[in-house]
């Protein structure tokens, strides 16, 4: 039986592509999380993060994800749910500048690396996206912090044999793995300020 399913799967998808652009989502801490008191200036550098990808399927369905406008407005709305007092820029500012403009420090946040998978097992279709964001932290006093964080999201529906029901899959990992690189950034953020402003 399961053979015969396979092959059903492979006869459907066989040679089907499809191209998504990964819905905005909002990945705002909770209600109620403590903000962070101060002046601070960001950036968010992206335009990168297009995605062709081959699932793991025994047909050759073949996707391309658009994942720059919802990594766009995660960082944005991550980072303004935990900070008082944010600006966003348009270009990187000197330590001399941050001071001269009252910002306690700049946060940059980048693209790094981006991929996924799909499956069709047991009855329903399943993805997982990773990525990777490059952040940085510089004050005008000599901080320069700079790591690497990543996000994996996972997603699966109800078995549906269409290239939309694959990538929709695949769009709702990439916000999952959106959400939770955000998290990541927002925690190293707010450690990092922690261990500078104590004695």
């Amino acid at each position: 039986m399961r053979k015969i399913f396979g092959l059903l799967c492979a006869a459907i998808l066989c040679g089907c592509t499809s191209e998504t652009v990964v819905p905005r989502i909002n990945a705002a801490e909770p209600p109620g999380t403590a903000q962070i008191q101060g002046k601070y200036a960001a950036i968010v550098q992206g335009g990168q993060w297009t995605l062709a990808d081959t699932p793991q399927t025994r047909g050759t369905c073949k996707f391309t994800y658009y994942v720059d406008d919802a990594y766009d407005e995660a960082v944005k709305t991550s980072l303004a749910s935990v900070f008082a007092n944010l600006d966003f820029v348009s270009a990187p500012l000197t330590p001399t500048q941050l001071r001269e403009r009252g910002y306690d420090a700049e946060i940059v946040v980048r693209q790094g690396t981006i991929s996924a998978s799909h499956r069709v097992q047991s009855g329903a279709t399943a993805g997982t996206a990773t990525l990777f964001v490059d952040l940085n932290l510089v004050d005008g006093h000599g901080l320069d912090y700079r790591q690497s964080l990543g996000g994996t999201g996972r997603a699966a529906n109800a078995i549906n044999l269409t290239c939309g029901s694959l990538s929709d899959v695949g769009a709702e990992a990439f916000q999952a793995a959106l959400r939770d690189a955000m998290h990541s950034v927002v925690l190293t953020v707010r450690h990092q300020l922690d261990q500078r402003s104590t004695p």
